[in-house]
């Protein structure tokens, strides 16, 4: 999915202050993880910038915001221009996939006990001074029952299982055109000074930047001539 992103947005990042560290200021691979920087030249001197998130999130940061128009300074000045406009901003979501252990919980097993038997009495009769019944016969008391055994009891404990799932890394892009000095035909979008605004971001996030700049080509003043 494709978000595209007013104009508006990207003159108002100088007054952002600084946020969470998610985003690493570095080329796309370069630090170790999937986030960073990519820049496609376009030709006649339009490039695009592109800001790969390395967080969970439907939306970019404002860190990476700020981070995008940094490296577009950059790109600018590498090139030899002096400013840039931002022709167009562009919010895209990609879907990557990820491990996620999910742990269940086991319970232990129940307590079982047998049973408790009783014998029964018999009474029988004979000879005597009482009499009860006939023949000869004593007092028998039948045998008790055993006591049932006693069923184990079982530990609870854990299962962990791992599956993937998807999730939505942002990326921001924008893509800008160069000029050598301010230029002085009508243009769309945001002008910035791509000096001042590299030193601005990266004393905000304190960022070292390597000046790569290639010597800045000024626009010659032009002279009517009037005879």
């Amino acid at each position: 999915m494709v978000r595209r992103l007013p104009f508006f947005f990207l003159s108002s990042l100088l007054l952002l202050t600084f946020v969470g560290c998610g985003v690493p200021y570095s080329a796309v691979g370069k630090s170790g993880g999937s986030g960073g920087h990519k820049t496609d030249p376009m030709g006649n001197d339009q490039f695009e910038i592109t800001y790969v998130s390395n967080r969970e999130g439907g939306q970019s940061s404002a860190r990476m915001q700020d981070l995008t128009l940094l490296r577009a300074a950059e790109v600018a000045l590498e090139y030899g221009y002096t400013h840039f406009v931002v022709e167009d901003a562009f919010e895209s979501v990609q879907t990557k996939w990820k491990m996620k252990s999910t742990t269940t919980p086991i319970s232990g097993g129940g307590l079982g006990g047998g049973g408790l038997g009783g014998g029964g009495a018999t009474i029988g009769g004979g000879s005597g001074g009482i009499t009860l019944g006939g023949g000869s016969g004593g007092v028998g008391l039948g045998s008790s029952g055993g006591m049932g055994g006693m069923g184990s009891s079982g530990r609870g404990g854990m299962i962990t299982s791992s599956s993937p799932v998807p999730v939505a890394i942002p990326e921001l892009s924008i893509r800008i055109r160069g000029y050598r000095g301010v230029p002085t035909s009508a243009y769309q979008g945001e002008l910035y000074d791509a000096a001042r605004l590299r030193d601005i971001l990266a004393t905000q996030y304190g960022i070292k930047i390597e000046d790569n700049s290639r010597p800045v080509q000024r626009q010659q003043p032009k002279y009517q001539v009037i005879e």
